[in-house]
């Protein structure tokens, strides 16, 4: 609980809402006992068993125990009961868990609430990029266990070997020969790829022509060359993979998912021109590879760019501003200067923390 206490995640407590959801849900909840085994032996947490009842009532817990508990449940009742977000630090008037909902009035939070929480939650992680070729392969050999896992009909009860023999049908490109595309990118910056615990994410800085390109759909993203179409600084960012990987003991899915997230806003800073208001802005290009990106993608105002990969079909989408007035132009004029706000205060936490010449 250190470093909780350390955020000002000390205590937190279900909402109203979640209550209520709870007891819809009875058949779901774990006994007491098994509860306390399951926290001890998969999420790696130990809490008072005192606080089993009055965490269902309602009542303020130790946030690990609740953040377990929330997660577990949202597993038990295959993503149908979601208790994030739960109100954080119960003593005081705070923001809640992530997912944008407040429980208080937020005039309560002020700017020291807003700061502390975006330190806590956005820029509380560092980056691990690879720094060994086989961390680099054993990082793409993932991500295409992730596609086979996503896209398979019950992919993820597969063997690794069958996630990876589904995963390369679906991409039409065999991890070895991904593997030797990221090794190229990755000898010349390897911030390309980044390799936490929870997934990997991959990013390429590419020059405004080979981005149009790629954008247009005329070539795919096996068809980059770091010779020719690399650029960093880079106002053109390629998203080519997010992906999670499996479950890993001890972790619970909701502290993984933040740790993948802010490990790419991270990235995506390093690798972004050191001014992204100027001119054109920063532009972030993706595609759906798999159903689960493209419904994050949507989710933070990706839309499709008009064009497809010639190898995959799979379609490619941005994030830019509106060029031209269109019925969701206000969306994603808001959604780009979202993400470009965070990227820049990401980059302002980058050069603060950076290595100070004497």
């Amino acid at each position: 609980m250190a470093k909780d206490a350390e955020k000002g995640r000390t205590h937190a407590r279900l909402s109203d809402e979640g209550v209520a959801a709870l007891k819809e849900h009875e058949h779901a909840i774990p006994k007491k006992s098994k509860w306390f085994e399951i926290m001890r032996e998969d999420y790696g947490r130990s809490a008072r068993e005192t606080n089993w009842r009055p965490m269902l009532r309602g009542e303020a817990v130790p946030w690990a125990m609740l953040d377990a508990f929330a997660d577990e449940m949202l597993e038990r009742t295959k993503q149908k009961l979601n208790l994030h977000p739960f109100v954080i630090d119960a003593a005081k008037p705070t923001l809640s868990s992530p997912g944008g909902y407040r429980q208080v009035n937020p005039w309560q939070v002020g700017i020291k609430g807003m700061i502390g929480w975006l330190h806590g939650k956005v820029f509380g992680a560092d980056t691990t990029f690879c720094d060994s070729a086989k961390k680099l392969e054993e990082g793409v050999f993932d991500v295409v266990r992730s596609v086979g896992r996503t896209t398979a009909r019950d992919g993820a009860n597969f063997s690794l070997e069958k996630q990876l023999e589904e995963g390369e049908k679906a991409i039409k490109w065999t991890a070895a020969e991904f593997t030797d595309f990221m090794r190229r990118w990755w000898n010349i910056n390897d911030r390309v790829i980044n390799t936490p615990v929870s997934g990997v994410s991959i990013v390429l800085p590419l020059n405004p022509a080979a981005a149009d390109r790629f954008r247009n759909g005329e070539i795919s993203d096996n068809d980059l060359d770091p010779t020719t179409d690399y650029a960093w600084p880079s106002r053109d960012l390629l998203i080519l993979s997010c992906d999670d990987r499996p479950k890993q003991k001890g972790i619970s899915s909701h502290s993984s998912a933040w740790e993948l997230f802010r490990g790419l806003m991270a990235q995506i800073a390093y690798l972004a021109h050191p001014e992204p208001y100027a001119g054109p802005g920063l532009r972030l290009i993706s595609f759906g590879g798999t159903p689960e990106n493209a419904r994050r993608l949507t989710k933070y105002g990706f839309v499709h760019a008009g064009g497809a990969m010639p190898r995959t079909g799979m379609l490619t989408m941005e994030l830019r501003r509106p060029d031209r007035p269109h019925k969701d132009a206000l969306q994603q004029a808001a959604s780009h200067a979202s993400a470009i706000h965070i990227i820049y205060l990401w980059q302002l936490v980058l050069a603060h923390n950076a290595p100070k010449e004497e």
